[in-house]
């Protein structure tokens, strides 16, 4: 459907992943035209994740350097098979928001990551679906070596996705910044820990998809001005590291 769209000249605004393989990429990025693309990967649209982003550049600014990054990303598993069955392809599905707002943190500083191993995985079309995904990666951030670890899991019965940024600096003063989603009160979380105090702690009203979304969209159709929505350019790296966990 959507290079139906994109042929046809249509501007298209769509759902997450927008393809599983490089393959897939390849043939959106060969087509020609004036038609925009862009993905729907909100978590980077939270304002929890746009604070917690001006306060890592703030930190890289104050003389700290990115430590690790460790995420965790579970979801709650469907008590029976048929509603498990809604879930098609589970954490690869999931999961790439992991690794979009990883990028989105990450990419603009010419990044590049290096897939250490790719864990226990299922492959995502035997059975429709992948239920369990540990990555370990090494993330090249600006010279530096930065550890960064991903578990994701539809086996756990809880609802949770956090992701950790640890920062040191020469004196070896740390700052933690966490970032939770989905919280048990419908609230997106924005924590910033040092020496082992909470020093801020933040709230936002979970995001309801699209319908705070769409002057933005509307705005990169029209302009070409993307903001933090995900565009091709995104599409590629993460269907990269798609193609090496899953």
């Amino acid at each position: 459907v959507t290079m139906s769209a994109l042929n046809a000249g249509k501007h298209v605004y769509s759902e997450k992943p927008l393809v599983v393989n490089a393959e897939e990429y390849d043939r959106v990025a060969a087509l020609k035209g004036d038609a925009r693309l862009a993905v729907g990967y909100i978590l980077r649209q939270s304002q929890a994740a746009s604070e917690a982003r001006k306060r890592f550049d703030a930190l890289l600014l104050d003389g700290f350097y990115l430590e690790s990054c460790r995420v965790v990303y579970q979801k709650y598993l469907p008590a029976s098979l048929e509603e498990r069955a809604q879930h098609d392809l589970g954490v690869f599905d999931e999961v790439v928001h992991v690794w979009d707002l990883i990028f989105n943190y990450f990419g603009l500083r010419s990044a590049s990551v290096i897939s250490e191993s790719a864990g226990k995985s299922e492959d995502p079309h035997k059975k429709g679906r992948c239920i369990f995904a540990e990555m370990a990666y090494t993330l090249l951030f600006e010279g530096r070596k930065v550890d960064l670890d991903i578990y994701a899991s539809f086996l756990e019965r809880q609802r949770r996705r956090e992701f950790s940024f640890l920062f040191k600096n020469a004196l070896n003063e740390e700052r933690e910044l966490i970032l939770e989603f989905d919280t048990d009160d419908a609230f997106d979380v924005f924590r910033m820990i040092g020496g082992g105090t909470e020093m801020i702690c933040e709230k936002y009203p979970s995001l309801v998809k699209l319908s705070n979304q769409l002057d933005q969209v509307f705005r990169y159709f029209e302009t070409g001005d993307c903001g933090d929505l995900a565009v091709p350019e995104d599409t590629e790296e993460i269907t990269l590291l798609m193609k090496n966990a899953c």
